[in-house]
């Protein structure tokens, strides 16, 4: 008898288990599909936020299973659904309570402090509200003629919970194959050198994000940038006024860079899939040909990435310098964060327990702002600047000036940092960060050329320009819809919005680059004449070409030439370097 007892009470046990899953898995996977992440993520990176999902549904079934309230298990069922429901985006709501506790009791500790006392409040007080909503089921269902309703209600709301929690099950396992085979495409390999050279300058790729030309800027921003571009000049810089990216987004346009070649031949195979993700241009950067033929040249590899996925992770780097958010448990070693993971990690209940300073904490993280991130970025490559040593290949990404706007032009914190117009114009925003990476990165050329004697080969390159929708938008607290980029065909756009879209800083510095190679420069073609001029290679340039979305960012494999929109005498062998033909 006892043993009957024990596995009933075990069985409802798990039936909570279950229902607390459910919600909380439905959400998580529902965030992914309603912010499109699933088209940034690798397979892999579901697994830390999906080990949160089972330790939260555990914390929220132990919760109502051993409260003494409600009494009827239907009511508990309830219960459970609402402290699932509740605990997702907790740390967001989190902080909108905290003030509200510390304006009651002022000598509470922050959120964010060594005590997070008012997070276990706010838990105690989620708990408490999902009590009181079990409490006012147990009182309809108990005032119910009929006598079934207390089971009639609990085996509605199982089902109903597992309906919608196997739905999203079904619905993640769909894509996930799908993606893992777009994730694990591979570049084309540039060769073998027939010419080995004991000649290693150092070769310095530095992406500033969003970063547009002289021409959009002094046009469409009213900014006279010249103080920067004659600096550059002056340095035996060939800067190009007029350049325009190859592609219209981040990953697109470094994973073409970075091998040397356009993606048509890569994307072609999944072109009518409608699962598209960024993962495959990912891949491309994380495995790059051009990074190999330098590495099996003798060069050795740093990369300094951005919190961003096309360059969070560096598989082929020597060294990896990239700042990122990371956790370590009971002392493990530190394990870094992809920007998805840290995300999830960002809205758990779980941030406050490893904010914890203490020494004899088990938890710990390392959680890194804009602020902090650029600055680390920018130290790392004037330390690397400042090596005598040859043979450094040094890929840099900086998100600057892309937002979120925390820089003045003077370095200091703006305290208007987000993508409208609110405190200041959003242009002004763009402009003042824009001006602060002015100032700092001529203090890294200028550390380069006097470290190398001059020798060092240098590429600014910006990855994309602006996006118009934001920077002509009038609206105070939000510059652009949410989803502009996703439903747009390119080729609908104005020539004024093609140009601050595509428009890009490129200035170049490579000391042994002939008039030629220089009249071949464009994003897609500039280790090509690295390459070529320094190791060896016989590549044959590339036209230059210009290629836009034909239905928006979430199908990044279907994109057309445009190039006829932005140049005055396009190349006609574009069109066989479309994704679509």
């Amino acid at each position: 008898m006892a043993k009957k007892v024990g596995s009933k009470k075990g069985l409802k046990y798990l039936i909570l288990l279950l229902v607390a899953f459910s919600i909380i898995f439905s959400m998580y996977v529902g965030d992914i599909f309603y912010y499109f992440n699933y088209l940034e993520i690798y397979p892999s990176e579901i697994t830390l936020p999906l080990l949160m999902v089972v330790l939260s549904a555990f914390l929220v079934s132990c919760v109502v299973y051993f409260s003494r309230w409600p009494k009827l298990y239907a009511s508990k069922l309830l219960s459970t659904v609402a402290l699932a429901f509740m605990l997702n985006n907790y740390d967001v709501r989190l902080g909108f309570i905290s003030g509200f506790f510390r304006g009651i009791v002022p000598a509470l500790p922050p959120a964010d402090g060594d005590l997070p006392i008012i997070s276990v409040l706010f838990f105690v007080i989620l708990v408490a509200i999902s009590i009181f909503i079990g409490l006012l089921a147990d009182k309809i269902l108990r005032r119910s003629k009929r006598k079934d309703a207390s089971n009639k209600f609990a085996e509605f709301l199982l089902v109903f919970v597992v309906v919608i929690g196997l739905w999203q099950v079904i619905h993640l396992a769909t894509i996930l194959p799908t993606i893992s085979k777009q994730s694990k495409s591979q570049p084309v390999s540039l060769g073998k050198t027939s010419k080995p050279t004991s000649d290693k300058p150092d070769i310095y790729y530095i992406v500033l994000d969003r970063y547009t030309n002289e021409t959009v800027l002094k046009d469409q921003f009213a900014y006279d940038n010249s103080n920067f571009i004659n600096n550059l000049r002056q340095m035996n810089f060939n800067v190009n006024e007029y350049a325009y990216s190859n592609y219209p987004v981040t990953s697109m346009s470094i994973s073409s860079t970075l091998n040397a070649n356009y993606t048509n031949n890569i994307v072609s195979k999944y072109k009518n899939d409608q699962i598209q993700s960024r993962t495959l241009y990912h891949n491309l950067i994380r495995q790059s040909s051009v990074a190999k033929a330098l590495k099996d040249n003798g060069y050795k590899f740093y990369q300094i990435g951005a919190d961003y996925s096309a360059s969070s992770k560096a598989p082929m780097a020597d060294v990896d310098l990239t700042s990122s958010n990371s956790l370590s448990v009971f002392n493990s070693p530190t394990r870094k964060l992809t920007p998805f993971e840290y995300m999830e990690f960002n809205k758990s209940i779980y941030r406050q327990l490893f904010k914890v300073t203490f020494n004899w904490w088990p938890f710990k993280s390392i959680e890194k702002d804009k602020v902090k991130m650029v600055g680390e970025q920018l130290s790392a490559l004037n330390s690397l600047a400042s090596q005598k040593s040859r043979g450094k290949f040094v890929f840099a990404h900086i998100l600057v000036p892309h937002h979120p706007y925390v820089f003045n032009s003077d370095g200091s914190i703006s305290q208007f940092q987000t993508s409208d117009n609110y405190g200041t114009t959003i242009k002004t925003k763009y402009l003042n960060q824009l001006q602060y990476i002015n100032t700092e990165i001529s203090k890294t050329i200028k550390n380069i050329m006097e470290t190398s004697d001059g020798q060092a080969v240098i590429i600014l390159n910006a990855d994309e320009g602006t996006y118009p929708q934001e920077m002509n938008s009038d609206a105070f607290d939000l510059a652009a819809p949410l989803d502009y980029m996703s439903k747009t065909d390119m080729n609908t756009w104005s020539e004024k919005w093609l140009k601050m879209k595509f428009g890009i800083l490129q200035a170049t510095y490579i000391p042994k680059a002939s008039q030629q190679d220089v009249q071949n420069l464009s994003s897609v073609n500039m280790f090509r004449i690295i390459l070529n001029n320094y190791l060896g290679y016989k590549l044959e340039y590339l036209p230059n070409c210009n290629f836009g979305f034909n239905r928006g960012d979430r199908y990044e494999y279907d994109y057309s030439d445009i190039t006829k929109k932005l140049q005055s005498n396009p190349n006609q062998e574009c069109q066989q370097y479309q994704s679509l033909k």
